[in-house]
């Protein structure tokens, strides 16, 4: 087999391949526009729907008790603070001196 030859053979299965190539993305982009124009009605299944939805309301009830428990932090550390802030003021005002 000369080089041209195997040139000739190579520009066959390039072009072959090429055909191909473009024969699945057509195929694709055909696809692509089924589901572009395919109404959003029941994607998801009743199941699917009720595990979301059970899987939302959990996070969210983790979220509310974080943010409650964060909440009651923030609250005890701001009594101590006041309440140290009292005493000193008390002190002060007694002439009893500060810390």
């Amino acid at each position: 087999m000369s080089i041209k030859d195997i040139e000739e053979e190579a520009r066959k299965i390039i072009e072959k391949a090429k055909e191909e190539a473009e024969k699945i993305l057509n195929e694709a982009k055909k696809e692509a526009e089924l589901w572009r124009n395919k109404p959003l009605v029941n994607l998801v299944s009743e199941e699917e729907k009720k595990k979301l939805e059970e899987e939302f309301k959990s996070k969210v009830k983790e979220l509310e008790k974080q943010t409650e428990e964060k909440r009651s932090r923030i609250l005890e550390n701001y009594k101590e603070k006041k309440d140290k802030l009292v005493e000193e003021i008390v002190k002060l005002v007694l002439g009893l001196g500060g810390s």
